[in-house]
């Protein structure tokens, strides 16, 4: 949760790895690189900073997906799944 925190705070969480939730809990606010692509981690990591709007653009993406990752809104997901 700690990706849902820094985008609560505002913070763009610009590059996620793609192995476990970070691309599920980030969706479309982040950037998911396998972390063992340097090459394209660094891509990414050059693009954001040489395009400030970018992040800008990714800072009110987390806000908005934070607002959707509440410890209530999970539980409900996690107890209606449960459910089934």
């Amino acid at each position: 949760m700690v990706a849902v925190e820094a985008m609560a705070c505002g913070t763009a969480v610009e590059v996620v790895s793609n192995r476990g939730a970070l691309p599920e809990v980030g969706g479309d606010a982040v950037r998911v690189v396998d972390p063992d692509d340097v090459d394209r981690f660094a891509d990414v990591l050059v693009k954001l900073v040489a395009h400030p709007e970018r992040v800008a653009a990714m800072e009110a993406a987390g806000l908005e997906r934070a607002r959707d990752r509440t410890w209530e809104s999970v539980s409900r997901q996690l107890t209606g799944l449960a459910r089934r």
